[in-house]
């Protein structure tokens, strides 16, 4: 996470401990209508998982490249407007993930992939299917090390999920085949995310699809003529009832009770419950219980210890909040403490690849997103950049970034608030160096507000507030609102 103290400036990294209370903050871009999506997948083929945001409101991915356990600072590059959906999967049989971008905007679906040279190429339109295309999934559904496309489509007022795949896996440019197409049955309103969970038989996998105000849809591949999807669970009044409107993020799939089977592990009100597939239905395993009984649990992570879960961990979106559930000798998962994190409008979370045996977890928002570092017994500091100002007693008070030239770096505004100076930090090769300050001259002398503090300007938005594609700044200072925009 980053933040400032005193005249020195200094990023700091978690580099262990489950970081509830510090999690790195990855601001992207401003809150519009269309929520961003996200992909994970090692995009530039070094081994490490990448992370790949679509901004629906500025027809362009966003990448941050994964480098030695950290994030590098974003690029953009241009796409599709009106993304609904991304997905990164091995496609083809080479060392790079590629990316399947879906615009229900535009209707199109296209996939783009990394050249040698670091460019995200612009989406080549794929052919897949009839239809509006929706959302869509890289899955591996035959466990052949290959993923597959499933993608969400609307014809006439009837939803569909198509599996395809690459004609020739040898060839980035070859033309898609469809493997097969299943009609959902009973959905009526559009999808807005497919997921692969391992709950099935053996744990092996199959879908789960996401439906505004409606239960999602399972969905096992059964053995018949290839990849032939047959709907799970469809006359459960479990999966009516518990699961009706359940978003991405509440629904965790791992094994709960040490059986080697998965279980659905569903966050409700007040409570987590864990479900199993059995002969075709949900059946109930178990249920762990939240400090407060109107807790909504928007998200259940568990941590491992000998190869079990022995902790969760519940993420309570409107308190901004973890709570702490431990496993008891009785086997019993009981609350033990809450640790104030912050909020976040959650989308998804991702667990990823273990880094020199720690797991990290990626909480995506809706125009942000978190990293966590995993469990360990201490959390420790390391100071990995810093800079001190040259201006004479200055010292910040709070510091907001964004990317201000659009160069594809991120910029720092710094703020002191005592002495009403704001200076833009930029990173220049290695260091951090001071662009430019001024000083706030804005005294209203009628002004009978608060008094308990004169930190000013104490707020902060940073916007396009002009329209004219340039961020701009605007500043609280007493009972007034400041705009600088930018030349």
């Amino acid at each position: 996470m980053e933040f400032f103290r005193l005249t020195q400036a200094e990023v700091v990294q978690e580099v262990s401990g489950f970081s509830a209370a510090q999690p790195e903050i990855y601001p992207i871009f401003k809150k519009g209508r269309m929520a961003a999506s996200y992909a994970l997948g090692d995009l530039n083929g070094d081994g490490q998982e990448d992370l790949l945001v679509a901004n629906p409101a500025g027809a362009e991915l966003v990448l941050f490249l994964k480098n030695s356990g950290h994030f590098d600072s974003p690029q953009t590059f241009p796409s599709f407007s009106e993304i609904s959906s991304i997905a990164s999967g091995r496609f083809f049989k080479n060392d790079r993930a590629a990316v399947v971008v879906v615009s229900a905007g535009e209707n199109t679906i296209g996939l783009s992939q990394m050249d040698r040279g670091g460019r995200l190429s612009f989406p080549r339109q794929l052919l897949i299917g009839e239809g509006e295309p929706l959302v869509c999934e890289a899955v591996d559904l035959d466990d052949d090390g290959y993923d597959e496309l499933a993608l969400v489509s609307e014809l006439k007022g009837e939803m569909a999920l198509t599996l395809a795949r690459p004609e020739n896996r040898k060839n980035p440019d070859s033309s898609w085949v469809v493997l097969s197409r299943a009609v959902l049955t009973g959905v009526k309103r559009k999808p807005f995310e497919v997921r692969e969970v391992a709950v099935f038989d053996d744990n092996r996998r199959g879908l789960m699809i996401f439906v505004p105000r409606e239960a999602p849809v399972l969905l096992y591949p059964e053995e018949v003529d290839g990849l032939v999807l047959k709907e799970v669970a469809q006359a459960s009044t479990i999966r009516e009832s518990l699961l009706k409107d359940i978003q991405p993020a509440q629904v965790s799939v791992f094994d709960v009770d040490g059986d080697g089977s998965n279980e659905l592990v569903v966050g409700r009100s007040g409570y987590a419950r864990a479900l199993r597939v059995k002969h075709d239905m949900l059946e109930m395993v178990d249920q762990f219980n939240a400090l407060r009984g109107d807790d909504v649990v928007s998200a259940v992570i568990p941590l491992y210890q000998d190869g079990a879960v022995q902790q969760l961990f519940f993420y309570v979106s409107a308190a901004g909040e973890f709570q702490l559930l431990e496993r008891d000798q009785d086997g019993v998962f009981r609350y033990r403490a809450t640790v104030d994190a912050g909020k976040i409008n959650l989308s998804e979370w991702y667990q990823l690849e273990e880094t020199k045996g720690a797991t990290e977890f990626i909480f995506a928002g809706e125009d942000r997103f978190w990293r966590l570092p995993a469990q360990a017994d201490v959390w420790t500091r390391v100071v990995e950049e810093s800079f001190e100002t040259n201006l004479e007693d200055v010292h910040y008070s709070y510091v907001e970034g964004a990317d201000f030239n659009q160069d594809g770096r991120f910029d720092l505004l710094a703020v002191d608030g005592q002495s009403h100076v704001l200076e833009i930090l930029v990173k220049e090769e290695l260091d951090w160096q001071s662009r430019m300050f001024w000083e706030v001259f804005e005294q209203n002398l009628h002004y009978q507000g608060r008094t308990g503090s004169n930190v000013e300007p104490r707020e902060v938005v940073i916007a396009d507030l002009t329209g004219d594609g340039k961020l701009d700044f605007a500043f609280l200072v007493h009972d007034r609102i400041l705009f600088y925009p930018q030349e």
